[in-house]
């Protein structure tokens, strides 16, 4: 069995591990997102037959800009 005080320090390295876990994996989702919101206005942008001024972010860019998150 393990001692009250070194469980409580493992306890605390776990705890500050987790956090730092979680952390990476909220920067990579922001990435992820970031991501494909600019591959989905590219797409937009080459597929645009109108003025620049007419643009604006539609349900279907929204639903490509999703999928591409889902999708890794």
């Amino acid at each position: 069995m393990i001692e009250p005080p070194r469980r409580q320090a493992l306890l605390l390295r776990m705890g500050a591990a987790h956090r730092e876990t979680r952390r990476h994996l909220d920067l990579i989702h922001r990435q992820k997102a970031c991501r494909a919101e600019r591959m989905t206005a590219t797409e937009k942008a080459k597929g645009r037959s109108h003025k620049r001024s007419a643009s604006l972010w539609t349900r279907c860019d929204d639903v490509l800009c999703s999928r591409r998150m889902s999708t890794g």
